[in-house]
């Protein structure tokens, strides 16, 4: 809305001016934009003031070096200070007070109103671990501490235009003058499983297993720099997995692997081929005067979707005096082969057979990715896209009737009613969920609706 004219007509349909309708609501949100911004202003501020505060007293820098260490992060850069720094100054007790702490009570230093409430709106913050609950792009976070069940709508431009859904971020939430802000944030989030899996080793350390802990709890039993570092060792964990590719398989449960079987046969032998191809599988279009023919080989009903009436096998393609057999795995290709030659034997004869790992073929797309002869992207047709995302819906409500192995071969509907599952059955859709908010537009579906179909929050 930033280029409608006070005048025109409102984006937003009602017939009313842009001026008499949603401006004062856009510049409103604009206005509240600008006061968080003035207040990281504030906050840099303040940081330099208690930098030189502390560089000021010798006898209270030597715990900064001893912390940066302790926390262990490999590189001090501008990104982990962005976090480390505030921690530091803010929520880290030397000899029972924060740096913020000691500001406050040195008599010699005199602090206007307003950085006096700054300091104590800091104190009254807390590092913690935070799930996005909602996201305004370009506006605002909902986030909720899993620790202590505290949620904050939190005023962040940049963040808010990254971070998606069921994200997991270690920062600290600064409530003031009305606003709630993000003041020390790591760079990277986490997804819904490593995330979970991190919670689980905080809460060991704390010594509870559900029930939210106390802010005062969360400080005392969890010291800031071992929290920093359980999350340095997750995102270290989150880098070796990401270089680890997932094994790719087909809706059967076997291992991708693309398999190309070339058989050779005599030119007048062609008919009879043809014929045979015919009868094993479906002409892929109106081929038979061209000088090449496909035919789509397929099977009865399909083992991961139960409403899909069959499965593709491979495909056979005919040119010239040649016969390519295409599958995607070596037992489908097998399969092919075993009806091909039974069904033509002594007219055909095997060649050769090539396979190629798609495993390979992602690394390679994701090494040329964006390098020099690298061709732009093309915009897929959206009666595509809907067909996909209808397919991606009807794949899912499929799902909630299909045993799933990460819920001990239960349905989604019987791990619903398992309170032992029921953990296993949200991460999992939080996993599914955030997923599917990280496509672009055209391509995502809202799947909030699987919550209330399964009876869970």
């Amino acid at each position: 809305m930033a280029d409608v004219g006070r005048n025109d007509p409102c984006p937003c349909g009602s017939g009313k001016k842009y001026k008499k309708c949603h401006l004062v609501e856009q510049e409103g949100g604009r206005d509240e934009l600008r006061r968080a911004l003035l207040l990281h202003d504030l906050d840099r501020q303040t940081i330099e003031r208690l930098t030189q505060f502390v560089k000021a007293e010798p006898t209270q820098t030597r715990w900064l070096p001893d912390f940066f260490d302790e926390v262990g992060v490999p590189e001090l850069d501008d990104l982990a200070l962005q976090l480390l720094i505030p921690c530091a100054m803010y929520d880290l007790p030397v000899d029972g007070f924060t740096a913020a702490e000691r500001l406050l009570r040195a008599p010699h230093v005199k602090l206007a109103a307003r950085e006096r409430s700054w300091l104590e709106a800091q104190g009254a913050a807390w590092l913690s671990v935070r799930e996005i609950v909602s996201v305004v792009p370009g506006r605002s976070l909902v986030v909720r501490d899993v620790l202590t069940g505290k949620e904050h709508q939190v005023l962040e431009r940049q963040g808010s235009s990254i971070l998606k859904v069921h994200h997991l971020v270690l920062g600290r939430v600064v409530d003031f003058e009305g606003m709630s802000v993000f003041v020390g944030m790591h760079a990277r989030p986490l997804g819904p499983r490593l995330g979970a899996e991190l919670i689980k080793h905080v809460r060991r350390q704390l010594g509870v297993r559900t029930r939210a802990v106390s802010v005062e709890q969360l400080r005392e039993k969890m010291p800031l720099a071992q929290l920093l570092s359980a999350w340095e060792d997750a995102v270290e964990e989150d880098d070796e997995r990401r270089m680890q590719l997932p094994q790719l398989a087909n809706t059967d449960g076997d291992p991708l692997l693309l398999t190309k079987d070339r058989y050779t046969f005599a030119a007048a032998d062609r008919p009879k081929v043809v014929e045979v191809l015919g009868q094993l599988g479906e002409e892929d279009g109106d081929s038979r005067a061209a000088a090449t023919q496909t035919f789509v080989v397929h099977k009865a009903g399909n083992a991961m979707h139960r409403s899909w009436d069959n499965t593709i096998v491979g495909r056979a393609e005919v040119k010239g005096a040649m016969l390519v057999l295409e599958s995607n795995s070596v037992r489908r290709a097998d399969d092919l082969r075993a009806k091909v030659e039974t069904a033509l034997p002594g007219i055909v004869k095997h060649s050769l057979r090539e396979h190629e790992d798609p495993d390979v073929m992602m690394r390679q797309m994701r090494a040329s990715a964006g390098g020099a002869g690298a061709h732009p992207r093309t915009a897929t047709p959206p009666e595509l896209l809907a067909a996909l995302r209808e397919l991606k819906m009807q794949h899912q409500r499929d799902w909630l009737d299909s045993p799933v192995p990460a819920l001990g071969n239960l349905t989604p509907r019987e791990a619903a009613k398992v309170p032992k599952r029921r953990k296993d059955l949200q991460l999992l859709l939080k996993e599914i969920e955030h997923s599917e908010s990280q496509l672009p537009p055209g391509e995502a579906v809202d799947l909030r609706w699987m919550w209330g179909e399964l009876g869970i929050e």
